[in-house]
């Protein structure tokens, strides 16, 4: 790995991973460069990128840092972001995303504010990546809690990836990002999961950073029933940690993803794959109603089941 020197002691250190990102990192580099917040170093991990990443990075000046090496996992490039961070709280933004002006100073005020907090995440925006337009908040989606979310989190995952900030104590705790996951494994849920089993969290429940949605990403690109796998393959993590405090939830969180991915399926007009799902689902958590009805409407018609579909859509407005 190669390093570029930086030789002052900030508050906050903040780690970008990127490949390939150059069409995007100079946007989210301008974006953190913009705090209100001014104690910060940005350390940039790039792992081995064909384009012109480096030379869009290497561009910018301190308190932008640059490691530059061989092909990395997210995951590995988030620890070695870690390993290199000099400040006493870490945050973690993707080269596509951004951070609104204020995101730092309104995280770091709630953390002087509770000092006994060692995390905060807040609010986030979705946006489409080709027009630049909010397409909706995170808090729309899901709700979002503060205190102790463990069995909130494993039951709804509510944390937006560019808004948590970190004491670096934390990783201490629970160790470093998992590197053996595959890449439909989200490293992020299984982080946060990890972190709050220990550590109650903070909550700024207004949006301080944009996740971009843009057909390119890996998100966008994923088979839908791989990431599912990935999803649970990360919740099954979480309940052999915690079997007292998650064991009995597992059966309805489970049946509730395969209901929605059936629904998906459904309103691609998959009848069979989405009928598979619902089945899935029960046999699960037989107490689900949910799944009952969308197995029964795969037998009455594609017709009928895309309308539930998108019946469900129109509710949550997404």
């Amino acid at each position: 790995m190669e390093y570029v020197d930086w030789c002052d002691m900030p508050r906050v250190s903040i780690v970008i991973t990127s490949y390939n990102s150059g069409l995007l990192i100079g946007e989210t580099l301008d974006s953190i460069l913009a705090q209100s917040y001014r104690d910060f170093e940005i350390i940039v991990v790039d792992g081995g990128s064909t384009d012109d990443t480096i030379e869009v990075v290497s561009r910018y000046s301190s308190p932008v840092r640059l490691i530059a090496g061989q092909r990395l996992t997210k995951s590995a490039g988030r620890n070695v972001g870690i390993r290199a961070a000099q400040g006493e709280y870490i945050g973690f933004v993707d080269a596509d995303d951004l951070w609104l002006p204020d995101k730092l100073q309104a995280q770091m005020d709630l953390l002087e504010e509770q000092p006994d907090l060692k995390w905060v995440y807040s609010d986030c925006y979705m946006f489409d990546g080709q027009t630049g337009a909010n397409i909706c908040t995170w808090s729309s989606r899901s709700r979002l809690h503060a205190g102790n979310i463990l069995e909130s989190l494993f039951q709804d995952y509510f944390i937006a990836s560019p808004t948590p900030l970190v004491h670096r104590d934390v990783f201490d705790e629970v160790g470093h990002f998992d590197e053996t996951f595959l890449r439909h494994q989200p490293e992020d849920t299984d982080m946060w999961l990890r972190v709050a089993a220990k550590f109650p969290v903070g909550l700024v429940s207004r949006p301080l950073a944009r996740f971009r949605r843009h057909p390119s990403s890996l998100t966008m690109r994923e088979d839908p029933k791989m990431a599912l796998d990935g999803v649970l393959f990360v919740l099954d993590q979480a309940v052999i940690r915690e079997p007292s405090r998650l064991g009995s939830l597992r059966g309805q969180v489970f049946a509730k993803r395969y209901v929605a991915l059936g629904k998906g399926y459904a309103g691609m007009r998959q009848t069979s794959a989405a009928r598979a799902m619902f089945i899935k689902a029960i046999q699960c958590d037989l107490a689900t109603p949910a799944a009952y009805m969308f197995w029964l409407s795969t037998w009455l018609g594609g017709t009928l089941l895309h309308y539930l579909h998108r019946l469900n859509v129109a509710k949550r407005g997404y």
